[in-house]
Parts: structure tokens; sequence; C-alpha cells
């Protein structure tokens, strides 16, 4: 025990990044157990495409939207997504709905603010439209 403290006390800054390390894993860890969606790839999206069994809710920004969208996406802007009446999606209720952002860190909020009114089959894109572009798969452009 003498030896981790001093090891600790000489090498502060390199404990202090295996601290941050492991708490990074198991916050990732935790935070996938206790999801209400699941993380999908491009493969199963296609799927739930080709099979209409599904609707994409894009939460970028109006303007990043625009840029360039997945078809048929219902554009739901995250600073919105809390104020959004989701009584317009109840028709969607038993589809499966996939969130798609550039990245899926504030994800999770919008999954709850679902989940929490009865929306039960939630995906989220995993690495968002990044992975989306790098497979050149189609995308509508509007200005």
């Amino acid at each position: 025990m003498k030896n981790l403290f001093y090891f600790i006390h000489n090498h502060l800054f390199l404990f202090s990044a295996w601290l941050i390390l492991f708490f990074s894993i198991i916050s990732s860890i935790t935070q996938k157990l206790f999801s209400k969606a699941k993380l999908i790839d491009i493969n199963h999206v296609k799927l739930f495409i080709n099979n209409q069994s599904a609707i994409i809710i894009d939460v970028r920004s109006k303007k990043n939207f625009l840029k360039g969208f997945i078809p048929n996406s219902i554009n739901i802007p995250l600073k919105k997504i809390y104020s959004y009446d989701l009584n317009k999606l109840n028709a969607f209720k038993n589809k499966n709905i996939i969130f798609v952002s550039d990245n899926n860190i504030f994800l999770q909020d919008c999954v709850d603010i679902f989940y929490k009114n009865n929306f039960k089959n939630l995906f989220i894109l995993k690495n968002g439209l990044k992975n989306w572009n790098i497979k050149k798969l189609p995308l509508i452009c509007r200005k």
C-alpha cells in the first residue's frame, strides 16, 4: 500500500490520466447497460428503411439538416426537443425510431423524452452521419 501512495505522489499526472480513463470506461459501460435505446449500425438502419418499419429523427440544427439528411427523416433540432409536441408523432409509436446526429453525445436526452412519452422502440445510429457519409449513402440536400 505504501508503494501505491509513493507511485501516486511521484506520478500524479499519469495516475490522474489513468483515473479519468477508468471512470470514462465505467461511465460508458453503465450508460450502455441502462440506456433505453439500442446503438445500431448502418446495416440495421438500411434494413429498417427498406422494410418501412422506422422513422428517422435528425436532431441537428435546421441549417445542418438542410445541408444533407437521410431521405424521409424528420428534423427536430436538439434545442427544440423539450418543447416539441410529440403528439404529432403518435402514429409512429409502434415503429422503430432512429435518432441521428453529428455525434451521439446529447442523444440520451432525446431518448429519455421519447421513452417517457411511451415510445419504446428507440435506436441511435452509431457514429451518426459520419459513417453514413463514409459509406457514401444517399443524402438529400436543400438550401
